[in-house]
């Protein structure tokens, strides 16, 4: 029942960061988009949510500081392993500027803090859970109006873009729902677990990654580094316990309906918005915005742990 209950909470873990890194983030549903692209990506997600897990249990992660930079260990096997965007293979954001966008930007700043960790704080009162749902759809539907303006492709009608917003908020909903019943404090993971974890991360990054994009062998292992030593900090402060606690605390199943507000919202916006003018400005400012919002809280979180006294 252990094992059982550990992987259907990593399994959940890596629906919930789909839903955030990838539905969220493309906006709209593309003509390419298949059941087995979205599997795989899934899965992709749900192996970096093992790997979160493990970071969030070996260090001890209590604070909000610790878990951004666990976040960006997370963005950084996502974007730096298993993808090759950090290295700047995107020619809309070249390197250096992709080692923050979207590892941090979005993966850290959206999906963990946001799509984890505030929403089960928020969860706690029904206030603060319209207040997140209501935030996420009038997000969502000025960002999915950016894509369509800066992608005339991308026709998608008021229907089909409240079934796809419907359904990702059921999904991201569900998840939690889910989560909220494994209860994943307790999770518990082995040195042999963990050095597996290691030992196929490496592998995958030697032979997949790197034979792509060769600068990857010099830039990654700086990028760990440079986690590693506040995270070994914070694990010597935090002698036990971690966020898996907090993010274990129950909320009313009924709360989780008022994220049917969330694709209302979406789909309100995405439709007034259809000719009202280019809305491309809001995928700059956004990405602006949050790459600014991740540096700092990367900067801010390194500093801060790493001048607190052993």
């Amino acid at each position: 029942m252990a094992v059982l209950k550990k992987i259907s909470a990593i399994m959940v873990l890596g629906l919930i960061f789909w839903v955030v890194s990838e539905g969220i983030f493309y906006g709209l549903p593309r003509s390419a988009d298949s059941a087995e692209g979205y599997i795989l990506t899934w899965l992709f997600y749900t192996y970096s949510a093992w790997l979160l897990l493990i970071v969030i249990k070996t260090f001890n992660i209590k604070t909000k500081t610790a878990l951004f930079l666990a976040g960006g260990f997370f963005g950084w096997m996502i974007e730096g392993v298993l993808m090759t965007t950090t290295y700047g293979t995107q020619p809309d954001m070249p390197f250096p500027f992709s080692i923050v966008v979207t590892a941090l930007s979005w993966h850290s700043l959206l999906t963990v803090m946001v799509g984890l960790y505030a929403m089960r704080m928020m969860l706690k009162t029904t206030k603060q859970s319209v207040i997140l749902a209501t935030a996420s759809g009038i997000f969502f539907g000025l960002w999915a109006a950016g894509w369509r303006s800066g992608d005339p492709s991308l026709l998608v009608g008021e229907e089909a873009f409240f079934s796809y917003s419907f359904t990702l908020t059921a999904l991201f909903a569900a998840g939690h729902m889910v989560l909220h019943k494994i209860s994943p404090a307790d999770l518990s993971f082995g040195k042999w677990e963990v050095r597996a974890a290691i030992v196929l991360t490496t592998l995958y990054f030697l032979f997949v990654t790197v034979p792509q994009v060769p600068i990857s062998v010099f830039v990654l292992p700086v990028l760990l580094a440079l986690l590693y030593f506040p995270l070994r900090k914070n694990q010597m402060l935090e002698k036990s316990g971690n966020l898996l606690a907090t993010i274990s605390e129950k909320a009313p199943i009924a709360r989780y309906a008022v994220f049917l507000l969330t694709p209302c919202i979406a789909t309100g916006i995405y439709t007034t918005t259809e000719n009202a003018g280019n809305y491309e400005f809001v995928i700059l400012v956004v990405t602006l915005v949050s790459g600014l919002l991740g540096l700092g809280g990367f900067v801010y979180s390194l500093t801060k742990l790493l001048r607190q006294k052993v």
